[in-house]
C-alpha cells in the first residue's frame, strides 16, 4: 500500500486474464465439443486452479499473488509463487513426451 492506504498493484479486468490463460466465452455446442475431444484426445490434464493475494505485514511492500494447481481425480497439488511458475509448469506438462509421468511433480 501506499501512503494514502491504497494498493500498489494494477488491477486487471477478468476478461483479458481469462484471454491470457486461453478461455474465451463459448456456447452449448462449443462445450460439447471440447468434452468429446477431451474423451478423445491421447493426453489431456485437468487441474482445479486458486489464486489468492498474499499481503505483508510491512506496508510498504507491495501485495503478490499465489497460484495453486490440484488435480482433482488424486487429489495431488503443486504450488506457485509466480504466475510465470506456474505458466511454464503448464508448458512444461504440454511438451512432456513422457506420459507415465505423473502430471504434478514434487
Amino acid at each position: 500500500m501506499n501512503d494514502k492506504g491504497q494498493n500498489n498493484f494494477k488491477l486487471v479486468p477478468r476478461h483479458e486474464i481469462a484471454n491470457a490463460l486461453g478461455f474465451h466465452p463459448s456456447s452449448e455446442q462449443s462445450r460439447v465439443k471440447q468434452v468429446t475431444f477431451l474423451e478423445n484426445s491421447p493426453r489431456y490434464h485437468t487441474y482445479v486452479l486458486t489464486l489468492w493475494e498474499e499481503r505483508s505485514l510491512d506496508p510498504t511492500k507491495p501485495a503478490v499473488w499465489r497460484f495453486r494447481l490440484e488435480i482433482p481425480r488424486t487429489g495431488q497439488i503443486r504450488g506457485f509463487a509466480t504466475f510465470e511458475g506456474m505458466t511454464a509448469f503448464l508448458e512444461d506438462q504440454m511438451c512432456d513426451d513422457d506420459e507415465t509421468k505423473s502430471p504434478i511433480k514434487n
